[in-house]
């Protein structure tokens, strides 16, 4: 039986760019994948749009639209996380738009993102005012996902080679995969990891 993750989950547009050609794969182990609309429209390129497309009733993709709070104390709060997030992102680059959209639906509707190794977004959800504690599930953590659901000794070395291709030298698979059964195999849990390590590190 498949692991799956079973909440909802954001998909910034660095996930989808870099598995291109391979997203029913990757949407296989994630029972509610979604994207917000303005990735779809004005970030991906027609190729990767098509892929979506021809797989939105075959896996459970859900588009998602801004969706914000109305009341005077939210209002307030959606202005400083947007004063916050323009002055680390260009939002008039497409790229940044993505990162900027996706970061704030998850901030104001409580949704896990699947974000690519990306230190900008890594620094909001560890050091930020407004978006510290939100809940990322990094490229590390899909590679451990498939780790966990591995049937052969090939499909274990495939996530390895995943992980490897993403994480830093100090940072091995064996230390993480120590860390995450000590942690009751708990996605996401690399961030947290790579922080402890670099914690270490500096001392």
């Amino acid at each position: 039986m498949t692991r799956k993750i079973s909440s909802p989950v954001l998909f910034d547009a660095n996930i989808l760019i870099n598995f291109k050609g391979q997203l029913k794969f990757l949407f296989g182990f994630f029972d509610n994948a979604m994207i917000h609309i303005k990735v779809f429209d004005e970030v991906v390129g027609q190729a990767l749009k098509d892929e979506l497309i021809s797989l939105t009733n075959v896996c459970n993709i859900v588009y998602v639209e801004d969706n914000f709070p109305t009341d005077e104390v939210g209002r307030k709060l959606l202005e400083e996380c947007d004063k916050e997030l323009k002055n680390s992102f260009n939002v008039d680059d497409l790229k940044d738009l993505g990162e900027y959209k996706t970061l704030l639906y998850a901030k104001f509707n409580d949704i896990t993102i699947l974000s690519l190794q990306d230190t900008t977004v890594w620094r909001f959800i560890t050091e930020s005012k407004y978006f510290k504690g939100l809940k990322c599930i990094t490229v590390q953590d899909f590679a451990y996902l498939l780790f966990l659901n591995a049937k052969n000794k090939s499909d274990r070395k495939i996530a390895k080679n995943l992980y490897k291709d993403f994480a830093r030298e100090e940072h091995p698979f064996e230390y993480y995969k120590t860390f995450m059964e000590r942690n009751d195999n708990k996605i996401p849990g690399f961030i947290e990891f790579e922080n402890n390590r670099i914690k270490i590190f500096k001392i």
